[in-house]
């Protein structure tokens, strides 16, 4: 570049790609190129005259000079953060399985939801054949063996909040008791990180649970004349955003202590209240309509009884995505 003598505008010229993004050489802001060139072209771009302000808020004549950034390296730049981003949640939540996998909790919870379900499954279908055989006329089959009160989803709603807080107390607990978290801390991964990489891992795990009740439907499918397949579905829809709510909650309740055995029990007493306040002040209007909003557990029986409402969905979303944020919020005040 040359400075022209004279007080003249010095000429300095830079070949740059149409569509490119100008910067300010004083104050290293970028704009877009007024140039004019059609894409794909290649021109000159000379300087032109502007105000801008340096640091001091001060407002000085500057040129503005032309550099070449290219879109594509910055949409692939982009790209490969984004990239970047899930491969830390991904490795995240691998090692948190890999860690639930090889404790005893896990398999044994699985054991015994097998068990439970096994038994009243058998018990609802027993109960059916019987009444069969006696000549008693059947009616919505699938609703019984699944809905209804005795139904096998509605078994499973019931003893639900004991498993979870059992997987959830060690999720960020075990690392601030172990000194794990430092090394968290260390590495190049966000708080952010850190929790969608602990719930994904939930989440994992709530598909294998809601997996062997796939199995009750597939047999009540391959059983059942005329079987109600979409009433299957919306049953277990519900029961798997219980359990991701659930464990939110949960993973909300880990953080806020470095004891296993004090996060399980203040998960198992939010989740208690969670469940059983839907029946309480049920003769007041106001305290029923303050009741049933909280009642978490009476959401996923809208599911279960075939009906997919966006207003319960988007009811779990809020609560997992607020549990999610709080405890982001206090991994950052303790960061």
């Amino acid at each position: 570049g040359s400075r022209a003598s004279g007080g003249g505008v010095g000429r300095h010229s830079r070949r740059i790609q149409s569509g490119g993004i100008g910067r300010n050489e004083l104050s290293g802001t970028f704009y877009r190129c007024a140039g004019g060139h059609e894409p794909g072209s290649t021109s000159e771009c000379s300087p032109r005259l502007g105000i801008d302000r340096d640091s001091s808020g001060e407002e000085f004549t500057g040129f503005y000079f032309c550099r070449v950034v290219k879109e594509q390296e910055v949409i692939h730049a982009k790209r490969l953060l984004k990239m970047k981003t899930l491969s830390m949640i991904y490795k995240i939540s691998k090692t948190e399985l890999q860690t639930l996998f090889y404790s005893p909790i896990a398999w044994l919870i699985i054991v015994i939801f097998t068990f439970q379900t096994s038994m009243s499954f058998s018990g609802v279908m027993g109960d059916l054949v019987k009444s069969q055989e006696i000549g008693y006329g059947l009616q919505s089959v699938t609703k019984n063996i699944f809905g209804g009160w005795m139904g096998l989803f509605s078994t499973v709603l019931q003893y639900l909040y004991l498993y979870i807080p059992l997987l959830t107390m060690g999720v960020m607990s075990r690392e601030f008791s172990s000194g794990e978290v430092k090394l968290l801390y260390s590495s190049p991964v966000t708080n952010t990180h850190i929790v969608l990489g602990k719930f994904l891992a939930m989440m994992v795990y709530g598909f294998v649970l809601v997996g062997i009740l796939w199995v009750y439907v597939i047999f009540g499918a391959c059983t059942v004349k005329a079987f109600d397949l979409s009433l299957a579905f919306s049953g277990l829809l519900g029961i798997y955003l219980l359990i991701c709510a659930y464990a939110s909650i949960g993973l909300f309740m880990s953080c806020l202590t470095s004891y296993q055995m004090v996060a399980a029990m203040g998960t198992l007493a939010v989740l208690s209240v969670l469940n059983f306040i839907g029946s309480v002040g049920q003769d007041i209007a106001f305290v029923r309509d303050v009741t049933y909003w909280l009642s978490i557990s009476g959401r996923a029986e809208e599911f279960i009884n075939g009906l997919i409402c966006s207003e319960d969905v988007l009811y779990f979303v809020i609560v997992v995505c607020l549990f999610l944020a709080l405890t982001i919020i206090r991994l950052n005040s303790v960061r």
